[in-house]
């Protein structure tokens, strides 16, 4: 996947956010439609995260021990954890851990 922006381009509020509660989004090479949806509501909002491909039974046994099951797409916020796609429940946990609503440039802080 693409690298996520750098930090100082990145408005304060992100940064802020970012760094106590940083977020992984789990997917896997099977998983299109509800992955990229996933994809696509962390980019609209703006929220820096990495993209684990959960491939190897390795990968797949921690996924399972995180989450509960093999289940994609998986976020994990922080500590918290969403299994599957809704984004009624993303949006939850980023807004508790302070993720802006909307994506911001650095310009508008």
């Amino acid at each position: 996947g693409k690298a996520a922006p750098v930090a100082a381009e990145l408005p304060y509020a992100t940064r802020q956010a970012a760094s106590k509660h940083p977020v992984t989004l789990f997917t896997a090479p099977s998983c299109q439609h509800e992955c990229q949806q996933a994809r696509e509501l962390l980019k609209a909002r703006g929220v820096p995260f990495a993209e684990k491909s959960v491939a190897t039974q390795e990968e797949i046994d921690a996924l399972k021990k995180l989450v509960g099951e093999a289940a994609v797409p998986a976020l994990q916020v922080g500590r918290q954890v969403q299994r599957g796609f809704s984004s009624e429940l993303y949006d939850k946990l980023l807004d508790a851990a302070a993720y802006p609503r909307r994506r911001q440039s650095a310009r508008e802080e």
